[in-house]
């Protein structure tokens, strides 16, 4: 089993000699003017000189596809960009992949970074010169005080700058410490989303160059690469991505039991259902999977154990599988491949449907500490969350990154994962492929609906492992099952009229037609849909099989836009799709498609003549207003 130290992986800077330091941690000395202690288990590249100094410490690796440079050439750019062009230097860091912290400065100043989403945790004293990796190793130094805050909502730091030291603070991804001034600012964005203009085509491309980059460094230079999995699409975006790189891995999934378990909760059955969806992927992938059973192969915690964790992480999260974990890592230098930034990329925060600020933000966020103290402690946790939003400029947008987006990247992902981190570092280090700010830029580059809908992912895994997107994504039914479960489940309302616009009457039924005993002129059957987003169009696709010379004058369709008709069709002219557009719609307005009948017949068949396959609504949100209120593809759709 591996040893259990403190604080691996971190570091503490000081303008002091210290005492209390693990002893597995090494100094360099910085001119007499600073202090670095650090573990060393850890890569570190360094240049220091009379008068300046910058430190990388951490895993890192610079994936700009088209300035490919190693770590020592890269700190070298970093140095010299730092103090003599600043903007190169932050230009550097987008592209800056791993779990580091980069510190620079020379006698007047000292700045600290973070990597793209602080999963290398930063804190900083108030009190004194003090920076770390971990808010426990700053408290060993110095004095502290409990913040009281902190201490009725002890998940706090979860989702604010806060700890549990009064006098402790952590710093965000996108900011910069500077030590002297003891103040941060924030250094991204900088510019306008440089990705905007992209084709889809390109942005997907040098988001796989940029992630396969990296995959190539760490499997070059890390003999033991562990990557998890679950049945979600994170899992299986990361998977796609390493299918060349898959004889360098060690995947595994945590789970509950070999056996089948027979509680029906909420929580074995997720477990439940995603080993039985690990299952399925992993028999037809050529990797090398372990389970790790949590109830059969029991490991207790032990008292040093839950000491050391409890010192390396202000949180809990994933406490009782870090035992599972020491006896599953053999090897101290190794890499943990994980999922858990990649939400980013999908705009949590915001909606397709409403517009949303602080309130949202505030109540979100609080949701996330699952405190319910009452009364004045509520108010006050209340009003210094939003106090932080308004600090952090998340209720506007920056450079056109929208606020919310920003709060989830930042005070979100940023401090709660990054303790998820340090909890798991006693077994091994971490890395998230997506944890690059190009990438972040990237897919925030893409429009909301289609961020929403999941494009980057299924399509990342097309490009790589297409058979990965046909099983089930945190759900047991595979593509197929689940597109027979929605055709066998889509049901109309329908509502049939007489010539009077009474109802006569109401049915419910898997397809949209007339039913032949009302084929009387005058009547038709309708179905409605009310427009949910706050402006836009519908894309429709309407299919009507029928068709011959002979069978015009018997019944058309017409669509309706607040009882305003838009478009008519004889039904028996086009057996092809109708593909129809409708614009400028707002919030409420109903669409209503009709089926007339225009002549009285007695015969089933027009029944089945009457069929109109609805194949497709789509609402696409869009303040765009058009010249025209309908488009269609039928060279017979009568457009009013």
């Amino acid at each position: 089993m591996k040893k259990i130290n403190l604080y691996p992986y971190g570091f503490l800077f000081s303008e002091n000699t210290l005492t209390n330091i693990p002893g597995n941690f090494v100094n360099i000395d910085l001119n007499d003017d600073y202090y670095f202690y650090y573990d060393p288990i850890v890569d570190m590249e360094y240049i220091h000189t009379s008068d300046a100094f910058i430190i990388v410490h951490g895993h890192f690796t610079y994936v700009n596809p088209d300035n490919v440079v190693g770590n020592k050439q890269l700190v070298e750019l970093l140095f010299d960009s730092f103090f003599n062009n600043h903007t190169y230097f932050l230009n550097l860091l987008d592209y800056l992949a791993g779990r580091y912290v980069i510190i620079a400065g020379d006698k007047s100043e000292v700045n600290f970074y973070n990597d793209a989403a602080g999963t290398r945790s930063i804190y900083y004293s108030l009190t004194s010169s003090l920076v770390s990796s971990h808010a426990n190793f700053i408290a060993d130094n110095e004095e502290t005080s409990q913040d009281n805050l902190v201490k009725g909502y002890r998940n706090l730091p979860k989702i604010s700058t806060k700890t549990p030291f009064e006098n402790i603070k952590s710093l965000l991804p996108n900011f910069t410490y500077e030590l002297k001034g003891k103040s941060s600012k924030r250094f991204f964005p900088r510019e306008e989303n440089k990705f905007i203009k992209m084709k889809h085509e390109d942005k997907l491309a040098l988001f796989e160059n940029i992630t396969k980059l990296q995959l190539k460094y760490y499997t070059e230079n890390y003999k033991s690469i562990f990557h998890s999995i679950t049945g979600g699409y994170d899992s299986r975006v990361s998977i796609a991505l390493s299918k060349d790189y898959f004889d360098h891995m060690k995947f595994f999934t945590y789970t509950i039991s070999r056996n089948k378990i027979k509680k029906t909760n909420n929580f074995f059955t997720r477990y439940e259902e995603d080993k039985a969806i690990v299952e399925q992927l992993i028999s037809y992938l050529p990797i090398n999977h372990s389970f790790l059973y949590l109830r059969d192969d029991k490991k207790k915690m032990s008292t040093e154990l839950e000491s050391v964790i409890s010192k390396n992480t202000l949180v809990e999260h994933g406490r009782p599988l870090i035992p599972h974990y020491l006896d599953f890592v053999k090897s101290d230098y190794n890499i943990h491949i994980r999922g858990s930034t990649s939400a980013i990329l999908k705009s949590p925060y915001l909606s397709l449907k409403e517009d949303r600020g602080v309130n949202f933000l505030s109540k979100k966020l609080i949701s996330n500490i699952d405190s319910k103290l009452p009364g004045q402690k509520a108010k006050k946790l209340e009003d210094y969350v939003k106090e932080e939003i308004l600090k952090y400029g998340y209720d506007k947008e920056i450079y056109g990154y929208h606020g919310l987006d920003l709060a989830y990247w930042e005070i979100r992902v940023g401090r709660f994962q990054s303790e998820v981190f340090n909890e798991s570092d006693i077994a091994f280090n971490s890395l998230n492929l997506m944890n690059v700010r190009a990438l972040f830029s990237l897919a925030l580059a893409f429009d909301l609906e289609i961020r929403k809908s999941n494009y980057i992912f299924e399509e990342i895994i097309n490009r790589n492992i297409p058979i990965l997107n046909f099983f089930g994504k945190n759900q047991m039914l595979n593509l197929y099952e689940q597109n027979r479960e929605e055709l066998n489940s889509k049901h109309y309302n329908i509502e049939i009229y007489d010539g009077n616009d009474d109802i006569i009457n109401r049915i419910n039924k898997s397809s949209f037609y007339m039913p032949f005993n009302y084929f009387k002129i005058g009547n038709y059957s309708s179905i409605k849909y009310i427009f949910n987003k706050k402006a836009g169009f519908i894309n429709l696709d309407l299919l009507n099989r029928y068709s011959h010379p002979k069978g015009t004058g018997y019944a058309k369709y017409e669509i309706y836009k607040n009882k305003k008709l838009l478009l008519s069709e004889d039904i028996a002219h086009w057996k092809f799709s109708n593909n129809i557009s409708i614009f400028n719609l707002v919030k409420g307005d109903i669409i209503e498609i009709k089926i007339v009948v225009l002549r009285n017949v007695q015969s089933s068949s027009w029944e089945r003549a009457s069929r109109i396959h609805i194949n497709d609504y789509q609402e696409v949100l869009s303040k765009e207003k058009h010249d025209v209120e309908v488009l269609s593809t039928s060279p017979f759709s009568r457009i009013e």
